[in-house]
């Protein structure tokens, strides 16, 4: 190296500015790598901060200005009672006016209740009578009635005190009406079955007899009759009592029923329960008219149905004339 070459680098070293630079570069690059450093954590704290904050439930706030305050509307609420709702009993007295099957389980419990939502009590049965001859607290009725012709002069109060009938039983109860005529058995409308004694009901079987207007009555008396078919499509409903309305149920001709057979049919259709003692229906009879020289409705209750279960209705008592009387 020559000598002017290294005089001048010798000067360039000793100058002050020179040896600081030498100094402060390695100290600005480890500032400048730390404030990158910094720089870069402070950016993913900032990332990771916002996605937390995106994926919470904002905070929602309202400021309240003494100018937009209302009073809050306050809701109406029900007037409570002055006493308490009456929840039906279970006692003895209820169920025995409860509908069938009342008496056992859950089942029993909704079935007397049911009908007490309204008023708070089990509905109870209706009275069940005919003419006066009345059957206790039956809940399935099944009336058989004589449509022979020898009922024609009695046949108008029949279908009356029918229609009164009726109107006594309430819907916890049910029935079904069956003439017989000749040896048939013709059945009001629902055939087959016990139908529900609400008003609508009745209405239309007492108009299905009588027929509706403008059209001649459904069922008119006329000819002889046997009482066995229409006696057994009534016990085949299981009814808890039978009301047998007849003048005659022996009859006559080729119509005519003996009594003893008459009585061995019965016996079969409703036997004894060996277990409780009782028949499983009581027939209740009213004869009209005449005295029957066989007594027969009078022996039918004397082994089917129950004491006071018999009545005559004579035609004094129904207001008509003896028989063979002239005008």
């Amino acid at each position: 190296m020559s000598t002017s070459k290294k005089t001048r680098r010798l000067q360039h070293e000793t100058r002050p500015g020179a040896a600081l630079a030498r100094r402060g570069i390695p100290w600005i690059g480890s500032v400048l790598g730390h404030l990158l450093v910094i720089a870069l954590v402070a950016l993913l704290t900032w990332n990771l901060t916002r996605a937390r904050t995106e994926k919470t439930t904002p905070l929602v706030t309202a400021n309240i200005s003494a100018s937009n305050e209302a009073p809050i509307p306050q809701l109406e609420t029900a007037a409570e009672p002055e006493q308490p709702m009456a929840i039906p009993s279970l006692a003895a007295e209820n169920l025995a006016t409860a509908p069938p099957g009342a008496g056992s389980g859950i089942a029993g419990l909704t079935g007397s209740m049911l009908n007490g939502l309204g008023g708070g009590t089990p509905m109870a049965l209706g009275r069940v009578e005919f003419a006066g001859l009345g059957a206790g607290a039956a809940r399935k009725i099944v009336f058989v009635v004589d449509a022979s012709g020898s009922m024609i002069g009695v046949f108008p109060f029949v279908i009356a005190e029918l229609s009164r009938s009726l109107a006594k039983l309430s819907p916890a109860q049910r029935y079904a009406v069956i003439f017989f005529q000749r040896d048939e058995a013709l059945l009001a409308p629902p055939r087959g079955r016990l139908t529900t004694a609400t008003n609508d009901h009745v209405e239309q079987t007492i108009r299905w007899i009588q027929g509706e207007p403008g059209r001649p009555p459904t069922v008119v008396p006329t000819g002889r009759s046997n009482p066995m078919q229409a006696l057994q499509s009534a016990l085949r409903l299981d009814p808890e009592v039978i009301f047998l309305l007849s003048s005659n149920v022996t009859g006559s001709g080729r119509y005519a029923v003996d009594l003893e057979d008459l009585m061995l049919q019965l016996e079969e259709l409703n036997p004894v329960d060996p277990a409780t003692g009782r028949r499983g229906t009581s027939i209740n009879c009213i004869q009209f008219l005449d005295p029957d020289p066989l007594d027969a409705l009078r022996q039918i209750v004397e082994e089917h149905g129950t004491e006071g279960g018999y009545r005559f209705l004579g035609r004094t008592e129904l207001g008509l004339k003896p028989l063979g009387t002239l005008e």
